[in-house]
């Protein structure tokens, strides 16, 4: 309970960051995208996702983003670009070992995680 209480204040915050790396993601996936036929439907729809969850709360930005990225990222499987393919993969990972350490901060004040511990100790 008082981790909950200590993060409380700062939880929008960290919606809504984790909501404008998504956002970030989603456009830099958007503007990478070429294929056939599916992946320029799911870009589309992407790109629609992207107007779509402007002005929502952090939260329902985030889950609306994430599922248009799916989207694209199986129609990528199905026919896309191979160099487009492998740039978007490099981007998403990319973000995804960012909010891994972005995660991992959040929630060292758990105590689970002793590496991120010794990590925000030394720097």
């Amino acid at each position: 309970m008082q981790i909950t209480l200590a993060q409380y204040a700062e939880t929008p915050a960290f919606e809504q960051q984790e909501a404008d790396d998504f956002r970030d993601l989603a456009i830099t996936v958007a503007e990478h995208a070429i294929g056939g036929a599916s992946t320029m439907a799911a870009a589309t729809s992407l790109t629609v996702a992207l107007g779509q969850s402007k002005g929502l709360p952090a939260l329902a930005q985030t889950d609306t983003l994430q599922k248009a990225l799916d989207g694209l990222l199986v129609a990528l499987v199905d026919d896309g670009d191979k160099a487009a393919s492998a740039t978007i993969r490099d981007k998403v990972l990319e973000q995804a070992i960012h909010r891994a350490d972005v995660d991992r901060r959040w929630f060292s004040l758990m105590g689970f995680d002793a590496e991120i511990l010794e990590i925000i100790q030394s720097g």
